[in-house]
């Protein structure tokens, strides 16, 4: 198991999350999007590219 979102999206190809019991796969461009991470992680995900253009994604506490 990774828990890692940027070194899953750099090197998986497939990625499996479960939300509320609910299996959420796939390939990491649409499994590791905005929607299916807020859902299941209750984070605010920030999507940046790194210097080699591998994406890069920060997580963030969803504001109360």
């Amino acid at each position: 198991a990774l828990h890692d979102l940027t070194l899953a999206a750099r090197f998986a190809q497939a990625v499996v999350m479960i939300d509320d019991g609910h299996l959420i796969a796939g390939p990491p461009e649409e499994v590791l999007a905005m929607a299916p991470i807020r859902a299941a992680w209750r984070i605010d995900p920030e999507f940046l590219t790194d210097r080699t253009g591998a994406r890069v994604i920060v997580p963030h506490r969803i504001a109360e």
